[in-house]
């Protein structure tokens, strides 16, 4: 294994409701080495029995997603749950639309430092997931460098998407070095050449990931966690896609 991939829980989200571990054990058969958790009610599913199945198929845990209100309002239950299952790394994937505004990055920005000094006292690391929303115009500043600009960067790190990033209009090596901050998870999923530029399965779009890949050594990128919101092909079929490309590819 070149590099450290995972795969994010959201991709398959649908399977977890019919068959949870199962879901799992397939996407182990299939080689990945790390889940991404994320993509379910974390509030039905134990977190004891989640380490010890992906324990037994020999899964790491990359990271984990909470919204920004479950960061802001129930930090502990989740700083808990982190513990439990092996996960140092917590990320909100998104800020809400009423939070979209001038001040409105500016005061999330304080609330995700507050909540990124509490994890790093404890032993772990906040990171924020962007879109293509945060590349848009606010007054006259980007969302995302009114954030960056207020996001200390040892308490929050970036955990880039390579399409919403591309999707926004951005160079995602130029987007990485401008904010200059640790990654340590990377999101990757690939963009279609059509009109649409929707998503599609790692290697059959138009993004170099072997550039990509060179990124680790100097963003500190500890997993490449592949995503796909959506595809037209069954998600457990698109996942196996992706990881058999990065082999092709010598990626992985």
């Amino acid at each position: 294994m070149k590099n450290r991939v995972g795969i994010t829980l959201y991709n398959v989200r649908n399977e977890l409701k019919e068959d949870f571990f199962g879901t799992l054990k397939v996407l182990a058969d299939m080689g990945y080495p790390a889940i991404q958790l994320s993509g379910f009610d974390f509030k039905t599913q134990d977190p004891v029995k989640i380490k010890s199945e992906a324990d037994k198929l020999g899964l790491k845990i990359a990271g984990m997603h909470f919204s920004y209100g479950a960061v802001q309002n129930e930090l502990d239950f989740y700083m808990n749950y982190m513990d439990i299952v092996g996960s140092r790394y917590m990320v909100v994937p998104a800020l809400p639309e009423e939070v979209r505004s001038l001040d409105g990055f500016k005061k999330a920005a304080d609330i995700l430092n507050e909540k990124g000094r509490i994890l790093k006292e404890n032993g772990f690391k906040l990171g924020y997931h962007n879109h293509a929303f945060e590349f848009e115009k606010y007054g006259d500043k980007m969302g995302m460098d009114i954030l960056m600009e207020n996001l200390e960067p040892d308490l929050v790190f970036f955990e880039a998407d390579v399409y919403w990033v591309k999707k926004g209009g951005q160079d995602i090596l130029k987007t990485l070095n401008k904010y200059n901050r640790k990654a340590y998870l990377l999101h990757i999923k690939d963009m279609e050449d059509s009109e649409e530029a929707s998503f599609c399965e790692i290697g059959e779009g138009t993004i170099d990931f072997k550039e990509i890949f060179q990124l680790k050594d100097k963003y500190e990128i500890d997993w490449f966690v592949i995503e796909q919101d959506r595809g037209n092909k069954p998600a457990l079929e698109s996942a196996k896609i992706s990881i058999d490309n990065l082999k092709k590819m010598g990626l992985f």
